[in-house]
């Protein structure tokens, strides 16, 4: 695969500079360190802990799911549990007042 960066100037004309190797190797290594630090959930149960916590520090209150496809059925089961048991952990418990319908569930 190619990788190339195409520069327009004022004159209409263009430029097209390719990526070296090294320089691909430098854009994804910077690119998945960005998107990897506190802004996923991959990983160990330690280190989903520890985004869940920064996001909530900085008042995030929800968390989406997104699977990619392409995996296989086990492996993405197995990830769901482990995803269960931490929304068990961190889920914010609601307390019910006694007269309220929702009280009689539990």
């Amino acid at each position: 695969m190619e990788f190339s960066l195409l520069y327009f100037s004022g004159d209409g004309s263009t430029t097209q500079n390719f990526f070296t190797e090294e320089d691909r190797n430098s854009l994804l290594s910077f690119a998945f360190e960005r998107y990897f630090q506190g802004r996923v959930m991959i990983g160990t149960i330690a280190t989903c802990r520890e985004t869940i916590e920064y996001m909530q520090s900085i008042g995030v209150d929800e968390i989406a799911c997104l699977i990619d496809f392409g995996l296989d059925f086990d492996s993405v089961m197995t990830s769901l549990y482990k995803l269960q048991k931490l929304t068990e952990e961190y889920q914010v418990k609601k307390t019910v007042g006694h007269y309220s319908a929702l009280s009689f569930f539990g």
